[in-house]
């Protein structure tokens, strides 16, 4: 089975609930999906690593949180690649040298090239 895009993901997922994602741009189901995501994920934390219970779960957060951008007319794949983009960018300096900066608990840090991410861009024009 080869692995979906998330664009991909998230058109299965419009059509599966019978929305297009221009259509679904409507704000009266915002607040349930908000409400599910934080419910799926209460859910997820309590499930024993590795487990199929915690993949269920993740899952169904997953499902969530697609249905609940596909509601908001989020365009998925364009909002990860500028996460991407930002993450890469805690890498190097500002001068561009490759130099990884961590917490002495394994999380990295942000670097002096570090570039945030312009949401609003990505989003569009509301």
């Amino acid at each position: 089975m080869e692995p979906i895009m998330i664009n991909e993901l998230q058109e299965r997922l419009a059509k599966l609930m019978f929305l297009e994602t221009k259509q679904a741009k409507t704000y009266e189901n915002a607040e349930l999906y908000r409400e599910l995501i934080n419910e799926e994920m209460q859910e997820f934390i309590v499930e024993p690593n590795g487990t199929p219970e915690q993949f269920k779960e993740l899952c169904d957060l997953l499902w969530v949180i697609v249905q609940f951008a596909n509601q908001m007319g989020y365009h998925l794949e364009s909002g990860m690649q500028a996460l991407v983009e930002e993450y890469r960018s805690k890498f190097y300096t500002a001068d561009g040298r490759y130099q990884p900066l961590f917490r002495e608990d394994g999380k990295l840090l942000k670097n002096t090239g570090f570039k945030k991410a312009d949401f609003a861009r990505v989003l569009g024009p509301q």
